[in-house]
């Protein structure tokens, strides 16, 4: 086969071995004659002229397909007269999920339910592109190093009757695929959910007599496991297809709302991007064959990047301890410094930090070092960021990059259409209006995502009515929360044209946080305080406007004992304060304002005026504008003052009117 190889091929491809062969043919591993060294698996098919298109029509479909989980098909060659045609496709680093299981007896669930999630979504893709696989099982998943499950081995040619018993495995087959009937997408659904729950009992069904169906399916208490992946899975195992999943989009819907099914379920986030497949490389004994590599992996050195990748995981979403997080990166990453994962999770670390600008830094650093033309969920951090910056053009295109590498992806769908909304492209949020509303996703996303739509086209009634709408039908505290903040954001545009909408603004920010129960949340709480203060700034009722000030001035308080230390906090404390005519604290703020900003000289600004205004309110003979003259003359101690600023101007202004009028002596005053 080497030389028919070499002769087919133009010498192209340089034989290394043979990696296997089965009743449709062969498998070879090559690698291309070139500098670049690919390695290839090329599948040799021994066949007839009738058999030969079959195979070829299967083939060529197969190659139209582009997604990470499906290996690609390079080329294919049909050799007439030697009756082969050679399949030429990506050459998959990896180890069998049957491998897998042979070593572990059963698989944790949280492990099968990333397993399952991720060929739930390859299933719905190759069903959109009107293609059954027709044989999953075990031998035909692989996980790579970088915790990517890849589906392997379509089956061919099912018409040909020579080779339809090669087409499907029976323990995993659907009672109609067993009666030679008619195959849909549920039958692939079946075939997947008998593969989950084999790895999760570790057990196999067994056939009656009759190949029709089963006399025993292991059982699955949901007490045992995940109570949500129970119910996925045996909704996808009913004998009648009737009554299982219609199409595997409804399945990935059950799997992306997994933590809705599932009782007790704390919402933990398992993504292959986050090379969470990883941690089944702790179960593996000895070393890890790579699947026909031409070596074996570094054990202890997998196990150890194993575990600190899922180590950094569990520190972001479970413990909230980013600083620790990050020095388990950093040490992962001097194991495999080349590796995209550990990356990939410090961009999702970023992204919890709320650091957004570090984000784009980060992610512009990644995409010169990586390619990430697959990287949905790195596109969609990136586009997220830009989303929270307000910058909703880059947010858009980036959110629009992670949609189109995977459009069944709800997350994508709903801030595709809320991003191009905001970004006035209309006409694409209304394409991901309709697909939410055409598709198996949730009523609450629809609403939300056209209540957007109706505020960015000033459409605002109808589109408080659409956010209600999504309130009074979600559970999912992401969609309530931004339902409020942009029912919030919507009152405040409007309330200076409409002064009632200040007071409205504030009802939904107290609202939602009783709603959220979350006093910790500083987006919300920040909010609020401005609401209040805006409501009581505009009110011409005195108790109104001082109660308003009052709550304000708690809510900032609040955020200040919480750790935001921002400068607007106590900047709008510093405004507030002087509203209400409280010098003591007004003087008390700016101390701790210099104190924690000695850089800021728009702080030593503030104490200037501060000066001026407490003298200036008494009576003249009282007078005393020493304090006023050294906080001017502080401004000269910093080294970035812009001298043709209006702040500096003015009060240079005010300094001469004082030597003019003999209160300071003007060769005391420092001047630029």
């Amino acid at each position: 086969m080497n030389e028919i190889i070499k002769k087919v091929f133009d010498g192209r491809y340089i034989f290394i071995k043979k990696l296997g062969e089965g009743g449709m043919g062969e498998v070879y591993l090559v690698e291309t004659n070139d500098r670049l060294k690919h390695q290839r698996a090329i599948k040799a098919f021994s066949i007839n002229q009738t058999v030969g298109q079959d195979v070829l029509h299967e083939a060529f479909v197969l190659k139209a397909l582009e997604h990470e989980g499906i290996p690609r098909i390079i080329e294919i060659k049909e050799c007439i007269d030697i009756q082969y045609i050679f399949i030429v496709q990506e050459f998959i680093e990896g180890i069998t999920l049957e491998a897998i299981l042979e070593d572990n007896k059963k698989i944790k669930d949280k492990v099968v339910y990333e397993w399952g999630e991720q060929l739930a979504k390859i299933i719905q893709y190759i069903h959109g592109k009107k293609v059954l696989h027709r044989d999953i099982k075990l031998e035909n998943i692989m996980l790579t190093s970088e915790g990517v499950i890849k589906l392997i081995d379509f089956g061919i040619a099912q018409k040909s009757n020579e080779l339809v018993k090669q087409a499907y495995t029976p323990k995993y087959a659907s009672p109609e695929q067993h009666k030679g009937g008619v195959l849909n997408e549920s039958s692939d659904i079946y075939s997947l959910s008998m593969v989950l729950c084999h790895l999760l009992t570790g057990k196999l069904p067994i056939l009656n007599e009759n190949l029709d169906a089963y006399a025993f399916v292991p059982k699955l208490d949901a007490d045992h496991y995940m109570s949500g992946l129970v119910t996925i899975i045996k909704k996808g195992l009913e004998i009648s297809p009737r009554k299982r999943y219609q199409n595997s989009r409804a399945l990935v819907k059950d799997f992306n709302r997994i933590h809705k099914l599932t009782k007790d379920y704390k919402r933990y986030v398992w993504r292959r991007d986050l090379a969470v497949g990883f941690t089944i490389l702790l179960m593996v004994s000895g070393s890890i064959l790579i699947y026909g590599g031409k070596e074996q992996l570094a054990y202890e050195a997998e196990v150890e990047y194993s575990a600190l990748c899922q180590e950094a995981n569990d520190l972001i979403y479970s413990n909230q301890d980013y600083d620790q997080a990050k020095l388990v990166l950093e040490e992962a990453q001097r194991i495999f410094e080349d590796r995209l994962s550990t990356y990939a999770i410090e961009a999702e670390l970023l992204l919890h930090q709320k650091d957004y600008e570090a984000v784009l830094i980060h992610m512009n650093q990644l995409n010169t070092a990586f390619d990430l033309s697959r990287q949905d969920r790195l596109y969609y951090i990136w586009g997220t960021a830009y989303f929270e910056l307000e910058d909703y053009e880059n947010a858009s295109f980036y959110i629009g990059l992670a949609y189109e590498s995977a459009p069944y992806e709800e997350v994508y769908l709903r801030d595709y259409g809320v991003s191009s909304a905001r970004n006035n492209d209309y006409v694409t949020s209304e394409k991901m209006i309709t697909a939410l509303k055409e598709g198996s996703y949730a009523s609450d996303i629809s609403f939300y995502v056209t209540a957007e739509y109706f505020m960015a086209t000033n459409q605002y009634e109808e589109a408080l009515d659409d956010f209600r709408r999504a309130l009074d039908s979600s559970q999912d505290m992401e969609i309530i929360e931004r339902c409020y903040l942009s029912m919030a954001k919507l009152y405040k545009s409007q309330q200076s044209i409409l002064d009632p909408y200040a007071e409205k603004r504030v009802q939904v920010l107290e609202e939602a946080k009783e709603v959220l129960n979350r006093k910790d949340h500083r987006i919300l709480m920040e909010q609020l305080g401005e609401a209040y203060f805006d409501y009581g700034r505009l009110s011409d009722d005195e108790d109104v406007k001082n109660q308003a000030l009052n709550n304000a001035l708690n809510t900032f308080n609040t955020l200040i004992e919480l750790g935001n230390h921002q400068i607007h906090i106590y900047q709008n404390k510093l405004i507030i304060h002087q509203l209400l005519k409280d010098y003591q604290e007004v003087e008390k703020t700016i101390g701790e304002m210099l104190n924690l900003f000695p850089n800021q000289v728009s702080v030593q600004y503030q104490l200037v005026w501060h000066h001026l205004i407490v003298e200036n309110d008494k009576e003249i003979n009282e007078r005393d504008y020493s304090k006023v003259l050294k906080a001017f003359n502080g401004i000269h101690n910093y080294s970035d003052v812009d001298y043709k600023q209006s702040d500096y101007i003015q009060l240079k202004g005010f300094m001469e009117e004082l030597i003019i009028n003999r209160w300071v002596d003007a060769a005391d005053v420092k001047w630029n």
